[in-house]
């Protein structure tokens, strides 16, 4: 799944769900923890990232 927002033609955000932090886990909050690809172009730049920083209830 992917979302991809773009404010402008210059600024652009890109957002991938790699799969799950914890796939095993029967912990609530751990077993929903998903690991995100972000790709993000601005005029003063581009960056990407890649981390488990939103959970399958956001």
């Amino acid at each position: 799944m992917s979302l991809t927002l773009n404010d402008t033609p210059a600024l652009r955000v890109e957002l991938d769900i790699l799969g799950y932090q914890f796939p095993d886990s029967r912990e609530r909050w751990d077993a929903n923890w998903l690991r995100i690809q972000g790709r993000i172009e601005h005029p003063q730049g581009a960056w990407s990232f890649e981390d488990a920083c939103l959970t399958a209830f956001e």
